[in-house]
């Protein structure tokens, strides 16, 4: 059986920017340490990056696609979800031009609340035909999407499954 694999590496870019952020805001707050305004501005801005940073740095998971489940594992809070194929309603691709290519995975895993995964794209252009059947193998009532609505990846969609 092939294995597909994927992760939210896609965060670590968000992340880097904002401790870029962070120290700009440091830097700026060092220079112009005549206000108290600027002072207690900069640290209550420094302090919502920072939380931001932890919210992201939670996100991070990696996503194993086994024979009869999805298997999300979060890093840092080491929990594991498990989403059964079944409860699959949508799969999105979303192509990126100047940014990597991401997956939102829809699902409703008691049947009834929506939650939805985003995560990098799981296979690259060449494969994505045949994860799309395998994935349509282990549910074949899976929507699909794509955006932009032009991608190339749609047109090789329809041309497989149109």
């Amino acid at each position: 059986m092939k294995k597909y694999r994927t992760d939210t590496s896609y965060l670590i870019d968000k992340i880097f920017y904002l401790f870029i952020q962070i120290g700009l805001i440091s830097y700026f707050i060092y220079k112009v340490n005549d206000s108290e305004i600027i002072l207690f501005g900069g640290l209550i801005i420094i302090s919502i990056l920072t939380l931001i940073i932890a919210r992201y740095t939670s996100k991070y998971a990696s996503f194993t696609f086994a024979e009869n489940n999805i298997v999300v594992e979060y890093s840092i809070s080491r929990r594991t979800e498990i989403i059964n194929y079944s409860s699959i309603t949508e799969f999105q691709h979303i192509s990126g031009f100047k940014q990597t290519s991401l997956n939102i995975i829809k699902y409703k895993p008691d049947g009834i609340t929506n939650r939805k995964l985003k995560c990098t794209t799981v296979v690259s252009s060449d494969n994505f035909i045949e994860f799309v059947k395998w994935l349509k193998n282990k549910n074949d009532k899976i929507e699909f999407s794509f955006f932009p609505s032009d991608s190339n990846m749609k047109s090789k969609f329809g041309k497989e499954f149109g």
